[in-house]
């Protein structure tokens, strides 16, 4: 049931996209949903940063207790106790640091910004799913998730917004959504905030080494993750950065589905205590991503123009590039979270995100004034390519991969260059909603048998004799 539970969690990512963004986009425009986005970009890079690795480390360290331990309570109130008290310090020093942000970034008129994004950047890291991860509630966080965001933003959207100059009440109702979920954890774990110097002290002592290259990588990574729009934004303007934050969007669709069926595929391999073979993940990557990525490579500019409006036309060329980019980014994902990191090798992490961050700032640089939204994808999939290089390197070292995978990948990103070509030169017929609509069963059902041989052939591997 957790593995359906997981799903539920990640159906607003996918859901309130495919509801909201069709009227939103048309409403405040281009140029609203690059305010938005460039808001949201701010809250989530310095809310990664403030989390310090909790996410990983907290839910290893829960589940790492017994539960069958007669003093398991204590333990587990211990941790806890400890753990947030470590995430209440951090996020109050990086509090100046994030208004001083904003100062220099947001302009003028992203003013009236300022305060929300300090209000939604700590009551999102105050949300705290990791404590709700770890404890195994998965049905509980799932529900919550589905039910405010659905709850509060969809009727938001649709009367209060009418024009463009209302961008800002779309921004304040997220703000919302994140006060209340920090409000309900506040209200069941607040015993667990405690900021005495004496826990303080032990916090650090006991969890501050393995937290440490933890947080780091999470801090550069999410530094080249989420400063594209905010770049962009500042170089290009609202309206440029509006187009670029819907096509990440639509494609942040395709990433929830691939992280709720990766992580079926993962839980269901550790639950009979088989070591996965990273070739089988790669394949598993690739199956899951190529067929979508030929049908959004075919119809990116009606997709485009459905969601967003006439503002949106001639923006297919960064929906191909940024879901190109995802192939990379999942199996940075795999290769980072699932294989070094549980490999104890977190250093290696970190240097593949402080790598990434390095060569997306300077990329940025250069191709983000030419080439403005293009410039930020391109400069982005070849941080992301350079990560999953550089992290595969150290896999092939530590014989977690073999020599296949490299063609595997190799053949992929060139399948995906030549037909993102060729399927943007058949664009040109100027396809429509008819034609999307006629074709999306075929590469759906194609899609469906590619996933069911995968999943047969890779499966029997992990399926005990008799299971």
């Amino acid at each position: 049931m957790n593995y359906i539970y997981g799903v539920l969690y990640l159906v607003p990512n996918f859901l309130l996209p495919i509801v909201l963004y069709p009227y939103l986009a048309r409403t405040i425009g281009s140029a609203g949903l690059g305010e938005v986005g460039t808001a949201v970009a701010i809250v989530m890079m310095f809310s990664s940063i403030a989390q310090a690795g909790l996410p990983v480390y907290g839910v290893k360290a829960i589940s790492k207790l017994d539960i069958s331990s007669s003093d398991y309570n204590k333990k587990r109130d211990k941790l806890l106790g400890e753990l947030v008290s470590i995430q209440a310090i951090v996020l109050l020093v990086l509090l100046p640091i994030i208004y001083w942000f904003c100062f220099f970034t947001l302009n003028q008129s992203t003013e009236r910004y300022h305060y929300l994004v300090i209000i939604y950047y700590a009551s999102w890291v105050f949300n705290l799913e990791w404590i709700y991860r770890g404890l195994g509630k998965f049905k509980y966080l799932a529900f919550r998730m589905l039910l405010i965001r659905c709850a509060v933003l969809i009727p938001v959207v649709y009367f209060l917004i009418d024009n463009k100059n209302e961008s800002w009440i779309y921004f304040s109702a997220l703000t919302f959504v994140s006060i209340l979920g920090a409000a309900i954890t506040l209200r069941k774990y607040k015993k667990y905030l405690i900021l005495s110097k004496k826990n303080i002290a032990n916090a650090f002592k006991s969890h501050g080494k393995s937290l440490f290259w933890l947080g780091l990588s999470s801090a550069f990574g999410s530094c080249y993750v989420n400063l594209d729009i905010i770049v962009l934004n500042h170089i290009a303007g609202d309206a440029s950065s509006g187009v670029y934050m819907l096509s990440k969007q639509l494609t942040g669709i395709y990433l929830a589905v691939f992280g709720a069926l990766l992580t079926v595929f993962l839980s269901r391999s550790s639950k009979l205590n088989a070591k996965i073979d990273a070739k089988d993940v790669v394949i598993s990557v690739i199956s899951i991503w190529f067929m979508p990525y030929c049908f959004i490579s075919l119809f990116a500019d009606v997709i485009l123009h459905l969601f967003g409006g006439d503002d949106f036309k001639g923006g297919g060329d960064i929906l191909r590039i940024i879901f190109m980019q995802a192939l990379v980014t999942s199996l940075a994902m795999c290769l980072g979270y699932l294989f070094l990191i549980g490999e104890q090798k977190e250093r290696i992490h970190f240097k593949s995100t402080l790598l990434g961050c390095v060569i997306s700032l300077v990329l940025f640089i250069i191709l983000v004034p030419k080439y403005f939204a293009e410039g930020t994808a391109i400069a982005l999939f070849f941080s992301e390519l350079f990560v999953s290089l550089f992290l595969l390197y150290f896999c092939i070292g530590l014989k977690l991969f073999v020599k296949l995978s490299i063609w595997l990948i190799s053949i992929a990103v060139s399948l995906g260059g030549m037909s993102s070509f060729i399927l943007s030169y058949i664009d040109a017929v100027n396809f429509n909603l008819k034609d999307v609509a006629f074709s999306m069963p075929l590469f759906f059902i194609i899609q469906a048998l590619v996933l069911y041989v995968v999943y047969i052939k890779i499966m029997k591997k992990y399926t005990k004799v008799g299971d």
